[in-house]
């Protein structure tokens, strides 16, 4: 009986091991979407605000982060919650 108790306890365990590694897999891949789609948000502003492409955009983005030490989403966030008119990627002076 005590055999049958340490099996099945040990099943648990393995489940419930293999549920919270299922878990963090899921926010890493759920916070890497989101970064995503902050990152691609932040492209088309650029890409409208600045006259460029969105590769473009993404590379001013990428060399931004790199520069200052940040990361791209950080800087990418904000973009989309900044003014247009003030910080490093300011609209382009309409001719």
């Amino acid at each position: 009986m005590a055999r049958v108790l340490a099996d099945a306890a040990a099943i648990g365990l393995t489940h419930h091991q293999a549920l919270a590694q299922q878990q963090s897999l899921a926010d890493q891949l759920q916070a890497a979407l989101d970064s995503r789609i902050t990152i691609e948000q932040a492209k088309g502003i650029l890409a409208e605000r600045l006259r460029c492409t969105p590769n473009d955009a993404f590379d001013l983005l990428r060399k931004h982060a790199r520069t200052h030490q940040q990361k791209v989403s950080d800087i990418a966030g904000q973009v989309i919650d900044g003014p247009a008119d003030r910080g490093p990627f300011s609209r382009a002076p309409v001719a």
